[in-house]
């Protein structure tokens, strides 16, 4: 076989990041994708309109500023025509002088405005050499003039000159503005008003000519060649306007270069361009009179060239305006559809995202809630199929469908999955539960049968005599004793109440009740308890039952000579009960299974090993009662429990009256008493409380509360008195006593001991640090016999109880 094919390692990296990333993200970065195209496309075309709209603002400044050097050429003529004529006047000639520095302040404010604007002006390096150029010029322009107002040594052609090299910057500067990045028909119209303005200076230069000619007397070849060239130019000028001109500029120039000023300049024009070298100029006004003609005309000319700058620059300003506004109504349609696109791929996504949320949440709520709620409510007292059949309606209530597209087609098969499950789980509840009442019923009916093993043993030691065969039946009343335990286990795990309501019991007699229930219970000792703790209702059986669990597993896992340690306070409003042992003790791992298994306690296999911790759980967890394990390695295990307020209450203990003689009712009446009055506390209290349970009721009624009080075996000790006593004997007579020194009960009399030497006995004795084995055997088996007699009612009493 072909081995496949093996990818790139990335190839599996990027489809399972794909496959963990949540449906959101996915439709996220499918929205996500066009939008990013949307607006990188948008960015492009927005940056393309806002540099064209930069350009256009460019180009109006660049246009303003060509009106800026229109205006300061016109006040650079006048001032030129001035320094001619200051020239060809006598010196010191006042009112030319006057006329000249009038201009100069005019040009000034003309050049302030240019040189301001052309700071700010973003153009291209050539046209900046120009700008710069002229700018130096306009520098020059001060000494230029004190040259042409008080330097006698001047020379008019050097200063006409300098004038001429600054006008022809600014005409080179307007010449440029065609090349601007404009449309072509702006950019002719900047062609022609370019041109106008070389006629303009043509006719500049024509002024200043025809001057000097009239000022040194004669025409020169050389100033024939000027006034000629300076003819020619005007004329091709006025040509190139001619042809790029709009049709208005050109009826503008028409319209307006007219009237009796401009027929005097062509005439004079005429007498200067038909003189020959040589010749004096026979013009028909003087030299001043020629410039004020030819200035008037240049007026009109400049007229129509700051008509035709003032016609560009709005020309150029709507172009602006329209690039920005083209720049604002594609950026706002980009946004416009990039909105739309958002949302409605938002509400498709929404929509899809929101119906697989609600399905993934409906979903584990079925898995997480609705299915263990079917399972947990499902159990013995409801098992009807009634309550099963609404039990799975509403755990497999189905999940809304909102339409026929996959996403419901999913839902609806999950519905039936749900369904399915339901059902399923409901089957296998309702078997656990019927499984669960058959095992209840059976210990019901094992319970009445310990019961009546109970009674009968009872009857047995109560009426044997024989040492050994006492002790035999001691050990089968003790396995019987494990025996209802188990049963009571059972009972627990199957959520039954495997005791009987009645009135509150004092924590030492549940304590002593929970460690008679264990094989070895002599090695427990009892350290501080608090005696005004009463423990209410149902709680004080299974509070025997749980620390029975403890007890039993602490005495098992411990050292057989150690000691068990148990104890109990009262600490606010908690009762707090430890139980400690000395044996090996647990590793954090194994102590983190045991809280594990305690806290998520149920049937399962562990159950069959060890029962005692899902009993301990159900227990705790019916009643509210808190457990921590503590434990380290080779130091033991210490259990503390911790008994809520609702189940205890503390006993209001009244005065003791002073201790009178003993009346003489019946041996078995008054034993009796002192039995329940030993094993209840209180008067009118119902005890033992594990009667039938897991508890060994007998062994915990042998406990004394009152430790002033004698033990009762001592009150039954044979006629030669043991080598101690535990205080003021009880008076009894007429006792008979076995061959092995147990006494015998004469039924219907009142016994009085009577002392052997007609003395009455002592009041107390000395306890010796030791007690005979055998001798206390004796006393069990004595006292066991006589303890039948008192729990035979009550025994009695709970084989008629029916299971709750």
């Amino acid at each position: 076989m072909t081995a496949p094919r093996q990818g790139s390692a990335s190839t599996p990296v990027r489809r399972r990041w794909l496959r963990n990333r949540l449906i959101r993200t996915k439709l996220t970065i499918i929205l996500a994708t066009p939008i990013a195209a949307i607006l990188i496309l948008a960015g492009v075309v927005g940056y393309e309109g806002v540099a064209d709209g930069q350009r256009a603002e460019q180009a109006r400044q660049v246009v303003s500023l060509g009106g800026d050097a229109a205006v300061l050429v016109g006040r650079l003529h006048h001032e030129r025509a001035g320094s001619a004529l200051v020239f060809a006047s006598a010196p010191g000639d006042e009112r030319v002088l006057a006329e000249y520095r009038r201009s100069v302040l005019a040009t000034d404010a003309a050049a302030a405005t240019f040189r301001q604007h052309s700071g700010t002006v973003r153009v291209s390096a050539d046209v900046r050499v120009v700008l710069d150029r002229a700018d130096d010029g306009l520098e020059d322009l001060a000494a230029l003039r004190q040259q042409v107002q008080a330097d006698p040594k001047a020379v008019s052609s050097v200063v006409l000159f300098r004038y001429r090299a600054l006008i022809a910057d600014l005409l080179t500067f307007r010449q440029a503005l065609s090349q601007i990045g404009v449309p072509a028909a702006t950019g002719n119209e900047l062609r022609a008003a370019a041109a106008l303005s070389q006629a303009i200076e043509a006719q500049g230069l024509l002024q200043v000519a025809v001057v000097r000619a009239a000022a040194a007397g004669e025409l020169t070849p050389a100033a024939q060649q000027e006034i000629v060239g300076a003819s020619s130019s005007y004329a091709d000028a006025l040509v190139d306007f001619q042809l790029l001109a709009p049709p208005v500029w050109r009826t503008a120039l028409n319209a307006r270069v007219n009237g009796g000023a401009v027929l005097q300049a062509e005439r004079e024009q005429g007498i200067v361009t038909r003189t020959a070298p040589g010749e004096r100029l026979r013009l028909t006004t003087d030299v001043a009179g020629w410039s004020a003609a030819m200035g008037a005309r240049m007026d009109l000319l400049h007229e129509v060239e700051a008509t035709a700058d003032r016609q560009i620059l709005a020309e150029v300003t709507a172009q602006r305006d329209s690039a920005r506004r083209a720049a604002v109504a594609v950026a706002g349609m980009v946004l416009a559809g990039l909105l739309l696109t958002v949302m409605i791929g938002a509400g498709f996504a929404v929509s899809l995202s929101r119906s697989l949320t609600r399905l993934r949440y409906e979903a584990a709520d079925v898995a997480t809630v609705r299915l263990p709620d079917l399972v947990a409510r499902i159990d013995v007292h409801h098992a009807d199929a009634a309550t099963v059949a609404g039990l799975v309606s509403q755990a497999a209530s189905p999940i809304p469908v909102d339409g026929n597209d996959e996403v419901g087609q999913v839902a609806a098969a999950f519905n039936a999955v749900a369904a399915a499950a339901a059902r399923l789980a409901s089957g296998q509840a309702s078997a656990r539960a019927s499984v669960a009442a058959i095992l209840a019923s059976l210990a019901w009916r094992l319970k009445r049968q310990s019961d009546a093993l109970t009674v009968a043993l009872d009857e047995m030691q109560q009426n044997q005599t024989d040492p050994e065969l006492l002790k035999g039946l001691f050990r089968l009343d003790h396995a019987a004793t494990g025996f209802r335990r188990f049963i009571t286990s059972l009972l627990v795990l199957t959520d039954q109440h495997a005791g009987r309501r009645q009135q509150p019991v004092p924590l030492p007699d549940v304590l002593r009740a929970s460690t008679q229930g264990i094989e070895h219970y002599t090695r427990v000792e009892q350290h501080t308890v608090d005696p005004d703790v009463l423990i209410v209702g149902l709680a004080a059986e299974e509070l025997v039952h749980l620390l029975t669990e403890f007890l039993d597993n602490a005495t098992k896992y411990s050292p057989p000579t150690a000691p068990v340690t148990l104890e109990a306070a009262r600490v606010g409003d908690h009762v707090h009960i430890h139980i400690s042992d000395a044996g090996v003790g647990m590793s954090p791992d194994e102590l983190g299974r045991l809280r594990s298994r305690f806290d998520r306690a149920g049937l399962d296999e562990a159950m069959t090993r060890q029962m005692g911790i899902p009993v301990a759980a159900a227990i705790a967890t019916r009643l509210g009662i808190e457990v921590k394990f503590r434990s380290e390695v080779g130091r033991g295990t210490r259990i503390d429990v911790t008994i809520p307020q609702g189940l205890f209450q503390i006993q209001q203990r009244p005065a003791l009256p002073a201790l009178g003689p003993v009346d003489a009712p019946t041996a078995s009446n008054a034993q009796t008493q002192e039995l329940r009055t030993v094993s209840q506390g209180p008067a009118g209290l119902a005890w033992p409380p594990m009667a039938g349970g897991a508890g060994d009721v007998r062994s915990a009624t042998a406990m004394p509360v009152d430790t002033q009080r004698p033990l009762i075996y001592d009150q039954l000790r044979p006629l030669e008195p043991p080598p101690y006593t535990a205080g003021p004997p009880v008076q009894i007579s007429d006792l008979a006593a076995t061959e092995a020194g147990l006494p015998v009960r004469q039924p219907g009399r009142h016994h009085r001991r009577e002392p052997a030497d007609g003395h009455e006995p002592a009041a107390a004795l000395t306890v010796p640090g030791r007690r005979d084995p055998s001798h206390t055997r004796l006393q069990l088996a004595g006292w066991q016999r006589n303890r039948a007699g008192a729990s035979r009612d009550t025994s009695t009493a709970h084989l008629t109880e029916a299971p709750r």
